[in-house]
């Protein structure tokens, strides 16, 4: 069975944030209810997994759009408890969730780690392992940052998850006026999601930008017609390697300092290296 947003789904209350918990219908006539996923960094809720599997994972598209536009806003990454992680919380013991699986996954695709038992406990016993695995000492201050966005790299509308390391780090990753490169396969295109996708009720529609520093794409399965409009026309994109490397070495010269993130969905920065 595939989930639906718009249809399927059924109410079941109200998260002590305010939200509706609309869920999905034939999860919620199962006698036993176990969500089954993985644990890894994550903006709003510090890392993923957990409840987060069922809100707003099989939560209706108007329960996603609160729990996004609500919680979810005011989130960030490494920090457990969260408003979006409590609230989602709040919707699972609502559901009567039963059990939790959750790995870690590793650089390589393995498993790092695995949690069993109770959806909140289990998942707090799974970030703790998360946190140790996904640590990365880091220089600061680089002429340039190559953050790859495996293994999250098949859609182009994940870039942002590879921002973990930037967004954890205490100080600047990369220097004023230096350049972030985003990298991924890109080989399912743009992508796709209810909620921040094109024309969708979240779409912020406007070309990614890191303040004071140029960001630029190495993706070699993405077109430039697949992109929104705004970054359609601003986005600096390649679809080679050397492309990339001939625009950077333009602009930093041959003995840049680089700082480069191989799996940066799955990295958070642990102090200086």
């Amino acid at each position: 069975t595939n989930h639906f947003a718009w249809d399927g789904c059924v109410p079941v209350g109200r998260t002590s944030f305010g939200s509706p918990v609309e869920l999905n219908s034939e999860f919620m006539r199962a006698d036993l209810k176990i969500l089954v996923g993985s644990i890894i960094p994550h903006g709003a809720a510090g890392f993923s997994g957990g409840s987060k599997l069922l809100f707003p994972g099989i939560a209706s598209l108007a329960s996603a759009e609160a729990y996004h536009r609500g919680s979810c806003a005011r989130g960030r990454y490494a920090v457990v408890e969260t408003d979006a992680r409590l609230e989602a919380d709040d919707a699972a013991r609502l559901a009567g969730v039963d059990f939790l699986v959750n790995g870690i996954p590793s650089s390589r695709l393995g498993l790092a780690g695995l949690v069993t038992g109770d959806v909140v406990e289990a998942h707090r016993a799974g970030c703790e392992i998360a946190r140790r695995v996904y640590a990365t000492p880091t220089p600061a201050g680089a002429d340039v940052c190559v953050l790859s966005v495996y293994p999250k790299d098949a859609e182009f509308l994940q870039y942002l998850t590879a921002f973990a390391p930037w967004q954890t780090a205490p100080e600047p990753l990369v220097r004023e006026g230096g350049t972030v490169v985003v990298a991924l396969d890109g080989g399912e295109g743009l992508g796709s999601h209810w909620l921040f996708g094109p024309g969708m009720r979240l779409d912020g529609g406007r070309a990614p930008r890191v303040k004071g520093r140029d960001i630029v794409f190495f993706a070699p399965g993405i077109d430039r017609g697949a992109l929104q409009p705004a970054a359609r026309d601003e986005a600096i994109l390649f679809k080679t390697w050397d492309e990339t490397r001939a625009w950077l070495a333009a602009k930093h010269g041959k003995r840049a300092r680089v700082s480069v993130f191989r799996c940066g969905t799955i990295q958070l920065v642990a102090g200086r290296a």
